[in-house]
């Protein structure tokens, strides 16, 4: 009897281990409590609306649900996020809007999908209206 359930144990774990090697190179659907785990960080936006970026910003996300969206020139906005399902909210802290002032991230709500590459994991935001955010992370 307990031959069988660890010969079913020892199944169920070389299923589970050699099915998470074949996800390297494609996209994963994650639960949210994954998605928060992998956005923590700091992350460098490559492009932005499909326009790569000469001088890219930085964006570091906190544990605390904060985050400070750096520019090559140092000057900082400030955001709070949250994650629901697969959908990133951040709203600005730095600053109301206002014709002169808007915030780089200005949607609000944005379609996660990660995709883990060789030497980063790169994060596409996408909000309702196509317009998109390429983030990399080379330390994860």
């Amino acid at each position: 009897m307990w031959s069988k359930i660890l010969y079913g144990l020892l199944i169920i774990f070389i299923l589970v281990a050699c099915g998470s090697k074949n996800q390297t190179s494609e996209n994963k659907t994650l639960t949210s409590d994954n998605h928060t785990t992998g956005l923590i960080g700091e992350w460098t936006i490559n492009s932005r609306y499909g326009l790569l970026c000469n001088a890219c910003p930085i964006i570091n996300f906190n544990n605390n649900n904060t985050a400070v969206l750096k520019f090559p020139n140092n000057r900082t906005e400030n955001y709070r996020w949250q994650i629901t399902l697969d959908t990133l909210t951040l709203i600005s802290n730095s600053f109301t809007p206002t014709s002169s002032t808007i915030p780089y991230f200005m949607n609000f709500k944005y379609q996660m999908t990660y995709k883990p590459e060789k030497n980063f994991l790169e994060l596409k935001l996408t909000h309702i209206k196509e317009k998109t955010y390429l983030l990399r992370c080379w330390h994860k």
